[in-house]
């Protein structure tokens, strides 16, 4: 048990004045009678009881002393030993914690409650630490002492649009806290067992049981205009849901991102009886890229968010490749896909004046040049442009270490080639290398900015430092895979530029069409700037579902953010049962430590009065 007044135990030396009272003698007083019949037939009688009497008064001192004990025990306020003066809170604020309960209220307003309650079981003065579990987690309160900032702050807030993040939250909470024998409280409507390993970490769970279906993806079909819904639920079997697709009008399209309309522009409507889940709906549309649109499923339930997805129809571009090559059967199928306008051209017909968005050389045996603005993929002969060394060829190795995390070696299983001879290239200091053999660049890139906000004068290039015909590259299943990887790296080309909506809680992406930083206009309608990061804008995280727009010069780009429910969220929101409600074994219900001494020092004066001082005790 942790004092937190250590000092109080001075009043216990009150008990001395006690003890002394109790060994004071009376003074004898003098009493004349006139007679002693009555007197000795009294004593005889009240000689059986002298040492009941005396019995008496060591109980009543003991009940002094024992009251006194109590009462200093309370003023040095014990507290449980693992919280010590400090509190630190993780409170989920996650998108599931906006689910409405029976009695009207959202599980984050019981949370709310659950957490100044505990504050006011707790000592006087406690630090308090609240951090909020949602993606990314934040700081509510950095060891606050006072109820009244604590509830204004907790009463200001309300649950964000995206998934929780435990780990990192779990981890600035250790890292935060002052005390290492303080105990960490969650508050969620999560499972503890599959979120908490940690000993020292508390648990309460706010939610009861509630049917739900959601939204989990929303993608378009590869084989035909429509767009694939799918959904997650629970407690909804055999119930009929209704999905619908509303497109934005023209009127809506002028107003305000955070006040669009649908105007009853439905595009699409389908039912289903929900069995099994998940399941997956299929919708016949026509959008044109760029196309915004809104995904509802009927019933409403408790949880309302993943009811509702956003989107947007992707611009769906073909990659322009321009291939220098005398012959290359291989590199010709590995190009010819249905999103990519493959041009062949001979070596002796290649000009830098030629229009594509990605350059590939086969071999090349040109005299070496300057850079020239665009993106390349050079695979052995001579170097085009001049930027590399000439040095010593390697025979018969293969890759031995490489960039684990670079896109060009996606799905690549590197193990498997194996390489005649290198072509002896040293690349320059600015390179970066992806793949080695030993101490050989197998794979490396070049990238040097051009002119200042303009990306399109940037010179990039993926260089392979061998020619495929002394090696087994182009012969492995992984080779167009690989190509491919080359293309979107080169091309800045990510998932989301493909996708109709993405997750909220991460960071958003644009392609940049400067280096100067953008403005996006969130679904609010606030402005929020997005910085440059190589050749995207990103915006940092989106805690709020909705269109996001950036205005960068005549450029204008929209993205679609949601929440998407998977089974873990179905299942926070639904299965939680009344007796998990609050975990906690730390918590003793009623007074605090204090308080209950407290109220035991009351207690034992109110007996000790009635057993020794009835006479005190009588009214009137």
């Amino acid at each position: 048990m942790t004092l937190l007044a250590p000092n109080a135990l001075w009043w216990l030396l009150s008990g001395a004045l006690i003890v002394a009272i109790f060994l004071m003698r009376r003074r004898i007083v003098v009493v004349e009678i006139p007679a002693l019949e009555f007197w000795e037939q009294m004593l005889r009688y009240n000689t059986l009881g002298r040492w009941g009497r005396r019995l008496r008064r060591w109980i009543s001192l003991a009940l002094h002393l024992l009251i006194v004990a109590l009462l200093a025990g309370a003023l040095t306020e014990p507290i449980n030993p693992a919280y010590r003066n400090e509190l630190l809170v993780v409170l989920d604020d996650s998108a599931t914690m906006q689910t409405i309960e029976d009695d009207g209220r959202s599980r984050f307003e019981h949370a709310a409650d659950l957490l100044l309650e505990r504050r006011r079981l707790a000592p006087s003065g406690i630090r308090t630490t609240i951090i909020l579990a949602a993606a990314p987690p934040k700081i509510l309160t950095d060891s606050e002492t006072v109820d009244r900032d604590i509830r204004a702050a907790l009463h200001a807030r309300r649950p964000r649009d995206c998934p929780p993040e435990f780990d990192q939250a779990l981890a600035l909470a250790c890292r935060g806290r002052r005390d290492d024998a303080a105990t960490i409280l969650v508050i969620s409507d999560r499972d503890a067992a599959s979120l908490f390993g940690a000993a020292d970490v508390e648990y309460l769970r706010v939610g009861l049981d509630q049917p739900n279906v959601g939204i989990a993806a929303v993608t378009p079909a590869r084989d035909e205009a429509a767009l694939e819904v799918l959904l997650h639920h629970r407690q909804m079997s055999p119930r009929t849901a209704t999905i619908s697709i509303m497109a934005f009008g023209q009127t809506a399209l002028n107003q305000s991102p955070g006040h669009r309309r649908a105007d009853n522009h439905a595009v699409a409507r389908t039912t289903l009886v929900l069995r099994e889940s998940p399941a997956l709906v299929k919708l016949p549309v026509a959008f044109l890229p760029g196309d915004e649109f809104l995904i509802r499923v009927e019933p409403a339930d408790a949880f309302m968010l993943d009811n509702t997805a956003y989107a947007v129809w992707p611009a769906l571009t073909r990659t322009r490749v321009r291939l220098v090559t005398a012959d290359n059967i291989f590199m010709e199928a590995a190009l010819d896909q249905p999103d990519a306008a493959l041009e062949i051209t001979a070596p002796n017909n290649w000009t830098s004046s030629a229009s594509a968005d990605v350059t590939i050389f086969d071999a090349p045996a040109v005299e070496p040049g300057k850079p020239v603005p665009g993106r390349y993929i050079i695979f052995g002969g001579v170097d085009p442009f001049g930027l590399c060394r000439v040095g010593e060829t390697t025979s018969d190795i293969g890759p031995s270490q490489w960039a684990a995390d670079h896109v060009l070696i996606r799905d690549v299983d590197l193990l498997q080639w194996r390489i005649a001879a290198t072509n002896g290239r040293r690349p320059p200091r600015l390179a970066r290398r992806v793949v080695e053999g030993g101490e050989t660049p197998l794979i490396f890139t070049i990238e040097i900015p051009g002119k200042i906000g303009d990306p399109s004068d940037d010179f990039k290039a993926v260089y392979i430092n061998f020619d495929l015909s002394n090696s087994n590259v182009a012969r492995r299943a992984g080779f167009p895979v690989f190509v491919w990887n080359a293309l979107d790296y080169l091309l800045d080309k990510r998932p989301e530029d493909e996708q109709v909506a993405q997750s909220a809680g991460g960071p958003l992406t644009f392609p940049a069409q400067s280096r100067t930083a953008a403005i996006v206009a969130d679904p609010a309608g606030q402005e929020r700037k997005a910085y440059v990061d190589g050749a995207r804008h990103v915006l940092p995280f989106t805690e709020q579902i909705g269109f996001y727009r950036l205005e960068a010069g005549d450029s204008r780009i929209t993205r679609a953010v949601n929440y998407y429910s998977d089974a873990s969220s179905v299942d926070a929101a639904t299965n939680t049962s009344a007796a998990a409600r609050t975990v906690d074994p730390a918590w003793t219900p009623g007074l605090p430590v204090w308080g209950l001494l407290a109220a035991a020092a009351g207690l034992l004066l109110i007996i000790e009065a009635l057993l020794f001082h009835r006479g005190v005790l009588k009214i009137g």
